[in-house]
């Protein structure tokens, strides 16, 4: 089964590179990191951050994280929708159900072949913005860069990401499962408000924070214990690490319902 599941992982990995969409939105959330770099490098702002000295790149997380983790919820989801969806629509589905392949480990590859996507365009992501912050302030912390994008980042986007495909695989639809990418990233945005405000009221709910598709833990984790320069902080920790649990259940037990449901239609065709 692991020889299928990395299979199918490995063809979603270049389909997903090959459609574009996934290159687009690499390089525009760049693009804005740059831009943000770009706006806070002025002489004033430049003197306001650093007091007199060098902070680099982790002066300006409080200004880009939250414009950052708003683009990582609403459009990573979305391009996710149409990823099985699409194998129907070109045929490949039907070859697939020709071979002893499960649904378990055809969905089991497609979360793989998504997570390795992600992971791959999230690092060019960082390659930029390292590459723009050296540019700008002469010197970057790879380490603190490195943390932001992969406990920070990468767990945002493959949650959301594999909870948006695991919704929209079981949809007969491009359209439909469409609708489902844009209905995750429309409830994303209002529950990011709501943990936007719980943060600055310093109101915080550990069980349902980490059930939250917004991952309200995440966010704070960079916005309160990052800017405080102490990322150990333990209550914050503590949440962050009881999101990614909880986020990690919330998606093997979306998968499980998932497959079940397309069993029992197979079943009844």
């Amino acid at each position: 089964m692991m020889r299928q599941v990395w299979a199918v992982a490995w063809f979603e990995f270049k389909m997903h590179w090959r459609r574009r969409a996934l290159l687009v939105v690499t390089l525009s959330v760049a693009a804005l990191i740059g831009m943000i770099l770009v706006i806070v490098s002025s002489n004033d702002t430049r003197q306001q951050l650093s007091s007199g000295t060098t902070q680099e790149l982790l002066d300006i997380v409080p200004f880009f994280w939250i414009a950052l983790y708003f683009c990582l919820l609403v459009l990573y989801g979305p391009i996710m929708a149409d990823v099985v969806p699409l194998d129907r629509h070109y045929g490949v589905r039907e070859l697939l159900e020709s071979l002893p392949l499960s649904d378990a480990a055809y969905l089991c590859g497609k979360l793989c072949g998504m997570a390795l996507a992600l992971a791959s365009g999230l690092l060019i992501s960082v390659a930029l913005i390292g590459i723009g912050g050296l540019l700008v302030y002469g010197a970057v912390d790879i380490s603190r860069l490195l943390r932001m994008f992969l406990i920070g980042a990468l767990p945002v986007v493959v949650l959301n990401g594999g909870l948006t495909l695991l919704l929209s695989a079981a949809q007969p639809t491009r359209r439909r499962a469409a609708a489902i990418g844009a209905g995750v990233a429309i409830l994303c945005i209002f529950l990011f408000a709501n943990a936007v405000t719980a943060i600055l009221a310093q109101n915080a709910n550990t069980l349902l924070d980490s059930l939250n598709p917004a991952r309200p833990a995440i966010l704070r984790f960079f916005i309160v214990a990052t800017a405080q320069d102490d990322v150990l902080l333990a209550p914050v920790r503590n949440d962050l690490l009881a999101t990614l649990v909880m986020g990690g259940v919330q998606l093997a037990v979306v998968g499980a319902a998932v497959w079940g449901w397309i069993r029992w239609k197979a079943g009844r065709a």
